[in-house]
């Protein structure tokens, strides 16, 4: 009895040492047991994000593709997994530029479609458990507009780190499904606009051209449902410099959008922006409306709309494949009016108000508590992302404002 006591207790040391010891990331130790395959998985695209199905220790699970992170996430779904600690990140910065010390462990074996992987690193962020970042407000840089569809429940995400530890990945939309592949050239023959990445906090990071001459470097972020997102510091800098950027700014306001893994941003300077065009490559994106972020700027998931994409971290390029070969693409995708956050006590809140909206006209300003819509009460955001709502039909919102209630009635 005794040496099993001890035995118990050596090893509970030993896993704690290796919780607290420094996390080095390399992608180079994951395993992938196959060899010489090509696979292709069935995806969901669905609300601006790809769902991959797959097996985690022998579960079934849905994970989100997220390559704007370097590793996978784990949430409280996951609780009952054999977790192995790797150890510890002393800064991991979300996608608002936010660093906080996190736990790293080695998921259990992964399957995605024929492909088994092991030692695949996942984030935990302290103090957390086993849950990477609240959901009852808008997860990280997916902020939810007024009325859309509630996202489905989250296992986990999967991190860029499927693709750096030596897989090329083609995600095609168009045929639904996302091809992985340890063969180096197996893409390599086919065409597209490609284009050479960087690494940026273990992220690709590609080469764009804003307005016919600014140039710009994007995070390939397939976690952000928005086409892109425009990094404020780089906004600032071309008004100093007289970027033709500066002139497509439509609006400017102050409120929160988005919710990264260590929180809610500060109340901040939003900028609205029309830029035109969005250059990769060959590829020209017209009349791309965007707002301002904390973070880098980045390209999201909606990219994939537009064209199948090629990631090859052999030769580090990113291939976009137009659909139909168009490389003129014209966008009618408005700006969103309203976003929508959490208090600490759950309630929904109006985190940012598009200026000139309907929603501003009605006097609804961020900060403001949405009560009741037609007289049901809203205690959750995930009440608010529920609610029935019929498009053309009005709505009364009962609105608080410190001691302050009013009435906004809006028409989806």
């Amino acid at each position: 009895m005794r040496h099993t006591t001890l035995h118990i207790l050596l090893l509970a040391a030993l896993t704690a040492s290796a919780a607290e010891r420094p996390y080095l990331y390399n992608p180079k130790r994951i395993s992938v047991r196959e060899h010489g395959f090509v696979d292709t998985i069935a995806v969901t695209y669905k609300d601006g994000r790809v769902w991959v199905p797959l097996r985690i220790g022998g579960r079934k699970a849905r994970f989100m593709l997220d390559t704007g992170a370097a590793l996978c996430t784990i949430e409280q779904g996951a609780a009952e997994l054999e977790l192995t600690p790797l150890g510890t990140i002393a800064r991991a910065t979300d996608a608002n530029g936010v660093s906080q010390q996190a736990r790293v462990v080695a998921l259990p074996e992964m399957e995605l479609g024929s492909i088994h992987i092991t030692q695949m690193p996942a984030l935990m962020q302290a103090g957390r458990g086993r849950k990477p970042q609240s959901h009852t407000s808008v997860p990280h840089h997916k902020a939810t507009a007024e009325g859309t569809m509630q996202q489905p429940e989250l296992t986990g995400t999967l991190g860029f780190a499927i693709i750096a530890c030596g897989l090329t990945a083609k995600l095609d939309l168009r045929a639904g499904h996302l091809i992985l592949t340890d063969r180096r050239d197996y893409f390599a023959a086919e065409g597209g606009s490609r284009v050479r990445y960087r690494h940026y906090l273990n992220t690709p990071e590609v080469p764009l051209t804003l307005a016919g001459r600014t140039r710009e470097r994007a995070v390939l972020d397939t976690g952000n449902p928005h086409l892109l997102l425009l990094s404020a510091k780089s906004l600032a800098r071309w008004q100093d410099e007289g970027s033709p950027v500066a002139a497509q700014v439509e609006a400017t306001t102050h409120g929160q959008a988005f919710t990264g893994a260590h929180g809610m941003e500060a109340m901040r300077r939003v900028d609205y922006v029309c830029l035109d065009p969005v250059a990769w490559a060959d590829v020209q994106l017209h009349s791309l409306r965007t707002i301002t972020t904390t973070g880098p700027t980045s390209i999201g998931a909606a990219l994939s709309e537009h064209g199948a994409i090629v990631v090859d971290p052999h030769r580090t390029t990113i291939t976009l494949q137009p659909y139909d070969n168009i490389r003129d693409i014209s966008l009618t995708t408005p700006y969103t009016d309203i976003y929508y956050a959490a208090q600490q006590d759950g309630r929904p809140y109006v985190s940012l108000v598009r200026p000139g909206s309907d929603q501003q006209r009605q006097g609804m300003h961020a900060g403001d508590v949405v009560e009741a819509v037609n007289g049901t009460p809203m205690r959750t955001l995930m009440q608010l992302q529920r609610y029935p709502f019929v498009r053309g039909q009005a709505y009364t919102y009962t609105m608080r404002r410190g001691p302050v209630t009013y009435e906004a009635t809006l028409i989806k």
